[in-house]
């Protein structure tokens, strides 16, 4: 994974490492107000990768997300994996982790440790409210931990899974179309959250 490989949208992408393993990390840039506040923006951070498109097939990648020091009670670490992009970046899906969640006493919070959404109709919000349970669900994951992640996508469903799991801790019905054209897939974080993400890997159904 390179630097270059990666345009950023509302990003900084920049080489790093974390507990000893090179690693890309994605922060949201420092002048883009919280998604709580005017000007803000939710589920819009991410670095496409470029030169190549991704439609079906399966995406694995090892992240880490946690909350920056002092930050505010939104941060849960947001970390994971945005595709069916369009070029124009107006639209696309994605599943990501809160990991902060995930280790919480509170149990209706443990069982929103994963999220999917697909922009710009459907934020975790609306789905949370229209389909309480459907499409975030708990996952063993920790906050400043390396995570597997493996996305599946076929035409009608996209399936998540963790750390070499059989089952996918999420398994949902896509609520975009497939693009006509190209697709693309990005690395996603969100505001107040650090990220690092190393070996993808991209297997596509032919």
């Amino acid at each position: 994974m390179q630097v270059a490989d990666y345009e950023p949208h509302n990003v900084l992408v920049t080489e790093s490492q974390f507990q000893g393993q090179d690693a890309i990390s994605i922060s949201a840039r420092p002048d883009l107000p919280p998604p709580n506040q005017p000007g803000g923006c939710d589920n819009c951070t991410f670095a496409r990768l470029t030169g190549s498109s991704f439609s079906l097939g399966s995406i694995e990648i090892q992240v880490v997300g946690k909350p920056i020091p002092n930050a505010p009670p939104f941060a849960r670490g947001f970390v994971g994996i945005v595709f069916n992009i369009s070029e124009d970046h107006s639209s696309y899906e994605g599943f990501y982790l809160r990991p902060l969640n995930a280790i919480s006493d509170n149990e209706e919070q443990r069982n929103r440790s994963v999220q999917y959404f697909a922009a710009p109709d459907y934020p975790w919000h609306r789905l949370r409210g229209e389909h309480p349970d459907v499409y975030e669900s708990w996952a063993d994951v920790r906050p400043g931990e390396w995570t597997q992640l493996k996305v599946e996508l076929t035409a009608e469903r996209a399936r998540l899974y963790v750390d070499g799991a059989q089952e996918p801790v999420l398994d949902v019905e896509r609520l975009l179309p497939l693009k006509e054209g190209d697709a693309f897939i990005g690395l996603y974080t969100e505001p107040a959250t650090e990220t690092w993400f190393r070996e993808l890997v991209t297997t596509p159904d032919n």
